[in-house]
């Protein structure tokens, strides 16, 4: 079975859990595209709305089927208004509107979109540009006040309704990557011109900086500058790979857990093997194992880990096991967190994560016949915290980085590590 991690749309597999529900095997067969313009979108609308309640688990589990069915006829009554973008953006919030986190189309992969040269991202204190490319320099480092003529907080309300989530952590996870979208900012009436984008920052000195961005094609912004100067933390460190392991010093292992999916050269076992053969030899201080960039895969493939740690309890037992957890942590990544607290006795460390634990997943997609979007769909639902339905896995040690944390290359995280075992502050070795 498979929950799969947005925006990549990647299928995914995780170990059978507490289910309810079954889909027809596939889609509708396309239609022959209509004459016009309006009547292709028409169609694609039309895909939408009979496909998607079809094969989804169940569609109508927290929006109600005539919410949908209004949707979906405003939508198609305005077609001949709108701009392409603006019925895209439409087709989005519509996949949206159900409120399941794997069901959505995703804007990512869509050639109309154009990108803002600067990168955002929620921190303690507020909404934070972290890198700038040319044309952006002015906000780097600077937390956003304004967005065109609306307050950051207005403009996170108005960015809501095409974010596919089960919860507002992961919008405060992946809605800074659609606020970098001119089209869907003019779409969703946050800025009135979709060509230059005004916004306003107060920088790290306290000043005021304003610019006015360019659109860019996506992947034309030129290079990107970070916000900080200072050494990178390990949690910004090596995040292309699946999964790595260090040691700090004093003596804490430090294991990043990027992607739930066996590395092509170093799969778990090998790798599992070596981690805590490294554990037997050394005797850590603690053992800390990092989730908060994991967006999901297949949960099973930490298992060679996860049943090593457990054989060895003395690490849970005096308080030496540590998961860490964020906005980020999602899908099969979040079943992994959820087993190292439950099974493992883990001491989760961070922000509460951006997957629900009980949500549905296991998804498939199909293709809208006119525009090429590809819709996800989730197929079942998972029971992954009986008992009890919260909207996020919450920590035990809040954690959350703010933006001096950022600018400095600090991990609060580690930091709540070092003060709870009574060391000073958790270097990297050298």
């Amino acid at each position: 079975m498979s929950r799969a991690a947005l925006p990549l749309l990647l299928t995914l597999s995780v170990p059978l859990l507490a289910s309810c529900g079954s889909t027809p095997e596939g889609p509708s067969p396309a239609p022959t595209p209509a004459a016009t313009r309006d009547g292709r979108f028409v169609q694609d609308i039309e895909t939408l709305a009979k496909d998607l309640p079809r094969l989804h688990a169940n569609l109508f589990f927290r929006t109600s089927r005539e919410t949908f069915d209004r949707e979906v006829d405003s939508l198609k009554t305005r077609v001949a208004e709108m701009t392409d973008y603006e019925v895209v953006t439409g087709l989005i919030r519509l996949a949206a509107l159900p409120g399941d986190a794997h069901t959505a189309i995703s804007p990512f992969s869509y050639p109309g979109f154009r990108r803002l040269p600067i990168r955002m991202r929620f921190l303690s204190d507020g909404l934070v540009v972290t890198s700038a490319a040319p044309g952006g320099e002015a906000l780097l480092g600077g937390r956003i006040v304004t967005i065109g003529d609306l307050d950051i907080a207005t403009a996170i309300e108005r960015i809501g309704p095409v974010v596919s989530r089960d919860n507002d952590a992961w919008l405060r996870a992946i809605g800074p990557n659609y606020l970098v979208i001119p089209e869907i900012l003019r779409a969703q009436r946050i800025v009135a011109d979709a060509e230059r984008v005004r916004m306003s920052v107060v920088l790290p000195d306290g000043t005021a900086a304003q610019a006015e961005l360019p659109a860019l094609a996506a992947g034309r912004e030129g290079t990107f500058a970070d916000a900080s100067s200072a050494p990178l933390p390990l949690y910004r460190q090596r995040g292309q790979e699946n999964y790595w392991y260090t040691w700090t010093d004093p003596d804490v292992l430090y294991l990043q857990y990027n992607r739930c999916q066996n590395a092509a050269n170093d799969p778990m076992s090998s790798f599992a093997k070596r981690v805590l053969d490294d554990i037997d030899r050394r005797s850590p201080r603690a053992v800390i194992v990092d989730l908060r960039a994991n967006g999901g895969g297949d949960s099973s493939v930490l298992d060679p880990l996860l049943s090593g740690l457990r054989a060895r309890s003395f690490l849970a037992q005096s308080g030496r096991l540590f998961a860490f957890i964020g906005n980020s942590t999602f899908s099969s990544a979040l079943m992994n967190a959820i087993s190292l607290k439950r099974e493992n006795g883990a001491i989760l460390v961070g922000e509460p994560t951006g997957g629900k634990p009980n949500g549905y997943g296991e998804v498939r997609s199909f293709t809208l016949p006119n525009s090429a979007l590809s819709v996800s769909y989730s197929t079942k639902f998972f029971n992954s915290w009986p008992g009890g339905d919260p909207d996020s896995l919450l920590p035990d040690i809040a954690a959350a980085p703010s933006s001096v944390d950022y600018r400095d290359g600090r991990d609060p995280a580690m930091d709540a590590v070092a003060a709870r075992l009574g060391l000073p502050r958790l270097q990297p070795t050298r």
